[in-house]
């Protein structure tokens, strides 16, 4: 079963510096190592998957839609 957290509980807040470029691309953001690093996140891309601990000590648990991904991928 998969779950999304939305609320304050599950939700973790950090400062990043990012560029912005006009792009066609399936993705909205893209996260370096850096970010990954202060967010304590571990992503598995062939599932679509990133966790990270919440500030409040929760376990966030972040799923994409394969389906829909391969579709975006695919529309490039």
């Amino acid at each position: 079963m998969k779950t999304k957290f939305i609320g304050r509980e599950a939700s973790k807040v950090i400062g990043i510096h990012y560029l912005v470029v006009e792009a066609h691309t399936a993705y909205n953001i893209l996260l370096g190592r850096p970010s990954l690093n202060v967010l304590g996140a571990i992503v598995s891309t062939p599932y679509l998957v990133m966790k990270f601990p919440s500030e409040g000590g929760k376990v966030i648990t972040m799923y994409e839609d394969q389906k829909m991904a391969r579709e975006c991928y695919v529309a490039i």
